[in-house]
């Protein structure tokens, strides 16, 4: 039992893993069908500059 435990969570680890980077990947290959905010969050290089925002 505790074997199928494991292997199911190593497998949605790696799914995640899998994930993260392909998103991680497609941002910064095709900027333009992401949501600036999405940008910012991520830190992706991309063509937008982001300007830094003072709270007074």
């Amino acid at each position: 039992m505790s074997n199928w435990i494991i292997s199911r969570l190593v497998d949605l680890l790696l799914v995640f893993a899998l994930a993260t980077l392909l998103l991680w990947w497609g941002a910064s290959r095709y900027p333009s069908f992401f949501p600036e905010r999405f940008q910012q969050y991520w830190g992706v290089v991309s063509q937008v500059d982001v300007q830094p925002q003072v709270h007074r």
